[in-house]
């Protein structure tokens, strides 16, 4: 392998699958889910439901703007931060009841009111940490008839112009893989595409192009594997040509090339190798990388180009994992 490499080529992935790009692709999976659905209960009639039991289940009655800011901190953003984490409190709160066998109301309060924090205000961190324990109690609330549709996905139609909207997608994707096989898989994989095209700005984009590429090594689908993982090496809006050199730019990249050496796409192999040794940053990569090149120069039929490089190995990488192998076939 050269000591450097010519320049990192963009704008050459192939086509996604026809799922991706599609606006209807969450009113779609929607339309796929079997069995008779539960009506959600509107957000703010659970949330005024709740206000009313609260004497009943001990709950504390702490949805007013003060509990949160002081007289002279009145203001309107004030009221809003209060009021947005005396939700999350209570949503922990019914929630843990919920998970505890609690009565289906329990987490029937416990869903409206961590929707109401992540309504509330979608780029705080407390709207974050209403998906996350939606999450957290899955389970149960599954278990209380109340599917991933019904909970996270309606979130998401409205607030799918906001940050949050990746959580809101990946965590439902996470549940339906999780929770179903069958039509269910299918449904995650399209979330989790829906996620990767629209919303790049997201926290959680790497995770989603992870997660699904390792569904298509799951399925066997390497053509289609290969094709989300070209796409994702792509730049795109608020992940441009910076992030092709990022620790995860270079995980893919390793990913591809090795998926290239499945389908015998040998050159092609090599130039992704190439870019992680020549341009990326974390050494055991590299290292992984010199060792993937000098097996695919072998069986493609150059023995020196093999040689070479596994003497660059052990000069550049001496604590290698594959070190002592490599010493092997280096012995005439």
């Amino acid at each position: 392998m050269s000591g450097r490499a010519g320049a990192v080529p963009v704008g050459s992935a192939g086509a996604m699958p026809a799922v991706l790009g599609s606006a209807d692709a969450v009113s779609e999976i929607r339309g796929q889910a079997p069995g008779k659905r539960r009506k959600a209960l509107p957000w703010d009639m659970a949330v005024l439901c709740t206000a009313f039991c609260l004497g009943v289940f001990g709950c504390s009655a702490a949805y007013s703007a003060g509990v949160a800011c002081s007289q002279e901190e009145g203001d309107a953003a004030c009221r809003e931060g209060g009021e947005q984490k005396e939700f999350l409190r209570e949503a922990e709160s019914w929630l843990e009841k919920c998970s505890a066998g609690g009565s289906e109301l329990a987490c029937t309060y416990g869903v409206a009111s961590a929707g109401k924090a992540i309504e509330t205000d979608p780029t705080a961190y407390q709207a974050r940490r209403g998906v996350e324990v939606l999450w957290q109690h899955r389970e149960a609330i599954a278990a209380s008839g109340q599917p991933v549709d019904s909970v996270l996905l309606p979130l998401y139609e409205k607030l799918k112009g906001t940050e949050l909207a990746g959580h809101l997608l990946f965590y439902s994707a996470q549940w339906l893989k999780e929770t179903g096989a069958g039509r269910n898989g299918p449904s995650a994989f399209y979330l989790l595409l829906l996620l990767a095209d629209y919303h790049s700005d997201s926290p959680l984009w790497d995770d989603a192009v992870v997660l699904a590429a390792d569904m298509l090594a799951e399925w066997g689908m390497v053509e289609d594997e290969i094709r989300l993982v070209e796409e994702a090496l792509v730049p795109r809006p608020r992940r441009g040509y910076g992030a092709l050199s990022d620790d995860f730019s270079q995980q893919l990249r390793y990913r591809l090339a090795l998926l290239y050496e499945k389908r015998e796409r040998y050159d092609e192999a090599l130039r992704q190798l190439e870019l992680v040794v020549n341009y990326h940053s974390v050494e055991s990569q590299k290292d992984d990388a010199l060792w993937a090149a000098a097996r695919i120069y072998r069986v493609s039929g150059d023995p020196e180009s093999s040689i070479q490089t596994l003497r660059f190995l052990l000069e550049a990488c001496p604590w290698s994992r594959h070190a002592d192998e490599a010493r092997t076939l280096l012995v005439p």
